[in-house]
């Protein structure tokens, strides 16, 4: 069995997909075991590539998407398996005066 799993330019400015390399101890509904598989990643920044319409009209065939724009993804032949919390900036408040601000910042989409 061959996983095609497309990371799109923000997760992997991220470093993370370090945590998709077959060694990896991390157990996750969103990631096949390696078991009996080969992983093939696809890294393409082709600009059609960056909608569900788009995709499909290329003939891509992914079964993971990692993407920080699962939303545009999501319900059309995609369903949301996880997201990766990460830094959404810095604002006022705190003890120090300033507070880091956490947030949704990836999401790992399995075919439905």
């Amino acid at each position: 069995m061959i996983v095609t799993v497309h990371l799109t330019s923000y997760p992997l400015q991220t470093g993370s997909s370090l945590f998709t390399f077959h060694h990896s101890p991390i157990s996750s509904p969103a990631l096949p075991s390696n078991e009996g598989s080969t992983w093939k990643y696809d890294r393409s920044e082709d600009q059609a590539l960056t909608t569900p319409g788009g995709a499909e009209e290329a003939g891509v065939e992914w079964d993971v998407l990692v993407t920080d724009d699962w939303r545009v993804w999501e319900g059309k032949g995609w369903r949301l398996a996880e997201t990766i919390e990460g830094l959404e900036g810095v604002e006022r408040g705190g003890e120090f005066g300033a507070r880091v601000k956490w947030g949704e910042r990836i999401g790992v989409l399995v075919r439905d």
